[in-house]
């Protein structure tokens, strides 16, 4: 992640930096008619992805077994591959990070600060913009469904028209499922945000 900016206490100015970038890759070339719509449905696209993953055990904790030698733990195999070179690096993160529940909920959580970019770059008088305090203890013993159930609520909140605070809420609510399960969130999303760079427009996908 090129930036210095902490995407959990500046969630305004890191939504417009992925904004950006997103930008460049042309996810916003065509912009849907009700952008709101399309991008909730994506988030909870990649809400699912990280059910699928648990349901499947494709967790950190089972990918980077293999790796983990003397004693090492999942951060410092995560710490490995972040200084692995650029050549090598796609394949390190695509056999060992890619398509486990920490990397979907990742790209659950950019999605959020993209569409909060948008939303912010339309209204730019919107603010101040911070999380929401939620106590890492309202995971503590939730199965996955649920967690992401809880997740999925404020982000549809459709009586509550103030669509950044509805994104805001939502990241604060993966932040809290993150600390409360031990998940690196910063440098999972430095690691996905670096491999988001050697991909193709759109991902290679059609949006």
């Amino acid at each position: 992640m090129e930036t210095k900016i902490n995407p959990l206490e500046q969630p305004a100015e890191f939504a417009m930096y992925v904004h950006g970038r997103s930008v460049a890759k042309g996810f916003w070339d065509y912009e849907h008619e009700n952008y709101i719509h399309h991008n909730i449905v994506m988030i909870d696209t990649e809400l699912m992805e990280a059910v699928q993953a648990d349901r499947n055990n494709r967790v950190m904790a089972e990918t980077a077994k293999p790796l983990m030698q003397n004693g090492e733990s999942v951060n410092d195999v995560l710490d490995g591959i972040v200084s692995a070179p650029d050549d090598r690096f796609p394949q390190y993160y695509e056999e060992v990070v890619e398509g486990t529940l920490e990397a979907e909920m990742v790209d659950a959580l950019l999605r959020a600060f993209d569409v909060l970019g948008r939303f912010l770059d339309l209204h730019p008088s919107r603010g101040p913009h911070k999380l929401h305090e939620v106590s890492p203890m309202m995971y503590k013993g939730v199965v996955f469904t649920e967690a992401v159930y809880l997740i999925m609520i404020p982000i549809h909140e459709s009586y509550n028209p103030t669509f950044d605070e509805r994104m805001l809420r939502a990241i604060a609510n993966i932040k809290a499922f993150a600390e409360c399960n031990g998940i690196d969130l910063l440098r999972h999303i430095e690691l996905k945000m670096r491999y988001n760079e050697t991909r193709p427009r759109l991902h290679g996908k059609k949006y």
